[in-house]
């Protein structure tokens, strides 16, 4: 009997021995990942900075978190200076009451002693106007020609130079006019005459004298 008590006894020994050794497995954990979606922040409203400076309209964008006011001129002929601060706001964009972005601001700016145009893109100062070339001067009337003075040897004295002469008051013809002790009357200016350096007097008073022309013909011509 003791030695069946013993085999037994080693054989409960070995099944706990057994059961000592066997591994345990570990327990399970399931970890449960939910994704949430955050809702974009509220895009704060455009003021209306029409009509302010530069300076403060980029002061109040930069404190709504609009960034950097991106800035132009307002009219073509304009250049911007580096310092536009006391230029006024024309034109901005985006309206007011729409949405301000990052960077997204822009304003068109006039001078301060320039007034806003009825809408951008215009030019301040006009383009001068062509101004028409007159037509030319009409070309001045030609002078006619000036009669060479001659005199005889008779001069004023009446003598006649192959022509004949009178002595007494007589008289001679002369280019449609008659001469004596006081000369011919009634002629014209440009009607031949004889002789050379002889004096008359024009159908309206004025002194004439009989002088060489160019062409080797006598006419009556001004006696200045």
């Amino acid at each position: 009997m003791v030695t069946v008590f013993l085999v037994l006894l080693l054989i409960v020994a070995a099944c706990s021995e057994r059961a000592k050794s066997k591994p345990v497995p570990a327990p399970t954990v399931t970890v449960t990942v939910t994704a949430t979606t955050q809702a974009p922040a509220a895009l704060l409203p455009m003021p209306r900075i029409a009509g302010s400076t530069y300076a403060a309209a980029a002061q109040q964008i930069e404190i709504l978190g609009g960034g950097a006011l991106q800035r132009r001129s307002v009219y073509t002929d304009v250049t911007l200076p580096a310092d536009a601060g006391a230029w006024l706001v024309c034109v901005q964009g985006p309206a007011p009451g729409e949405g301000i972005t990052n960077g997204g601001q822009r304003v068109a700016l006039a001078a301060p002693d320039a007034a806003c145009p009825d809408r951008e893109g215009t030019r301040l100062h006009p383009e001068p106007q062509a101004t028409p070339t007159p037509p030319p001067a009409p070309a001045p009337a030609p002078e006619p020609p000036k009669e060479e003075e001659e005199e005889d040897d008779g001069g004023d004295q009446g003598s006649a130079s192959g022509g004949g002469s009178t002595s007494g008051g007589g008289s001679t013809s002369s280019g449609g006019g008659r001469t004596g002790g006081g000369g011919t009357a009634g002629i014209q200016f440009g009607q031949p005459c004889s002789p050379v350096g002889a004096s008359a007097t024009t159908s309206d008073g004025r002194p004439a004298k009989c002088f060489m022309g160019k062409d080797g013909r006598a006419r009556w011509g001004y006696r200045s």
